[in-house]
């Protein structure tokens, strides 16, 4: 079984449905943004003199860097990668600042996808310098320590398509598969149910072929419990129903059509402002020939210049 399948997954995820990641960075790193925040996704290669460093998701919020890997298994130099990462994206920061260089370093985190051994939360490294050490830390988060509920209400729905590896060591058994079957229809019944609900119909279809991407690849769909899991999912036909670059074009008119509305909306206000100098300068028109009456009736003509 190829490893790289959960790589290419969740940075299909990134690329397509980049606004799944803002939960998970509230959840990781204690932040409160809306689902509607304004972010920049910076570009995830950094070029040193030995190659290319390629990381799976780097986010830019305000001012804030979020660097976020997944690990499929256990590395034990993970915290010693992270690391390199997160000099590499700091290093390209401040170079494109240019002089004077202040280097600033992302907040990380690492995303654990299966049930590994780890024991702890925290990737530590201590950094030494003229006697001084600094600790530096890239936050753990394991996916399979959360429940299915757990991920609705936190709304960290792009760990669904890894919610069936919290089964892999009984798939392939089918004595075990009798035993799971129930519970794992009913959780993917649930799952396509709420996550209808949660998205719309672009980023379901999306996220529903994400799943069946890495069903595929942790056990046998032809067998009679893939077919009926794979039957809930929309038997791998979801996106076949709209093209991708129809897909794309669709959001393409949104943003252009939430632009208009903003341009519309500016245009709008732009012009009550307008009327309502207009009327103000009407009633000061008013207010003055009201004072030019009254003098004359006081004082005759006014004065010529």
């Amino acid at each position: 079984m190829s490893t790289t399948v959960y790589d290419d997954v969740f940075r299909t995820m990134v690329q397509k449905m980049p606004r799944l990641f803002i939960a998970l960075i509230n959840e990781v790193f204690s932040t409160d943004y809306p689902d509607d925040v304004e972010f920049e996704q910076l570009r995830n290669e950094h070029c040193e003199e030995n190659g290319k460093i390629i990381t799976d998701s780097i986010f830019k919020i305000n001012r804030r860097i979020f660097h976020i890997e997944i690990q499929s298994t256990g590395d034990e130099k993970m915290a010693i990668r992270m690391i390199e990462y997160d000099f590499a994206i700091g290093l390209e920061q401040a170079q494109n600042k240019g002089a004077p260089y202040k280097v600033e370093l992302p907040e990380s985190c690492v995303i654990y996808l299966k049930h590994n051994k780890i024991p702890s939360d925290w990737l530590d490294v201590e950094i030494s310098y003229k006697g001084k050490t600094l600790p530096y830390r890239s936050k753990i988060i394991k996916v399979q320590d959360y429940t299915k509920d757990e991920i609705f209400n936190k709304r960290l729905l792009l760990f669904l398509p890894f919610y069936l590896l919290r089964y892999d060591k009984d798939l392939g058994n089918s004595r075990k598969e009798n035993t799971i079957r129930d519970q794992l229809i009913a959780d993917y019944k649930d799952i396509v149910k709420q996550s209808e609900h949660e998205l719309g119909e672009i980023d379901y279809k999306r996220l529903a072929q994400m799943i069946l991407t890495i069903m595929e690849h942790v056990f046998d769909t032809d067998s009679e419990l893939g077919k009926e899991v794979k039957a809930i999912m929309g038997g791998g036909k979801v996106l076949d129903l709209i093209p991708e670059d129809v897909i794309e074009e669709r959001d393409q008119l949104k943003i252009e059509v939430s632009v208009l509305k903003k341009d519309k909306a500016e245009s709008d206000r732009a012009l009550a402002r307008v009327e309502k100098e207009k009327e103000k300068a009407q009633k000061d028109k008013e207010k003055a020939e009201k004072e030019i009456e009254q003098y004359r009736k006081l004082f005759g003509p006014l004065p010529k210049k």
